[in-house]
């Protein structure tokens, strides 16, 4: 058996090529990317900017709030939909489901940016507080 260079075997029998994988990448890349953003980037970014004027802990504390409030917003909408597929009909539910999925992102991905900035703006006070009593001792 011939294998392409780009080909990835798992396990001896499922094959993998590169075309696959973009092609999931493809379909699911906003989601992806959306998550990374929210798991990885938005942590990051609050770690670095609470950092300077506060413990470590604390600002490891600060910045494990957006994954866990997501965890929490996406496992609600779950439930409120688990929920609605047994008291709509399905007519119903397919013209609420959406609208609920998409008001549940949207929602969250607001607040994320909402947080993100009022965490920039407490840490520029901060700092800023810190260099005037620094200026006058």
């Amino acid at each position: 058996m011939t294998v392409a260079a780009d080909t990835i075997i798992i396990e001896g029998k499922n094959r993998m090529d590169r075309a696959r994988i973009f092609d999931w990448l493809r379909g699911r890349g906003p989601a992806l990317l959306l998550d990374l953003a929210v798991n990885f980037a938005a942590p990051l970014l609050i770690y670095d900017r609470a950092q300077g004027h506060m413990s470590d802990v604390n600002a490891l504390l600060l910045s494990s709030v957006p994954p866990v409030l997501w965890g929490f917003g996406l496992l609600a909408d779950f439930l409120v939909s688990t929920v609605l597929i047994y008291a709509l009909s399905i007519e119903q539910y397919l013209v609420v489901g959406p609208i609920l999925g998409y008001a549940t992102m949207g929602g969250l991905a607001l607040w994320t940016i909402l947080y993100r900035r009022h965490r920039t703006r407490y840490g520029k006070a901060l700092r800023a507080k810190a260099a005037a009593e620094q200026l006058e001792g």
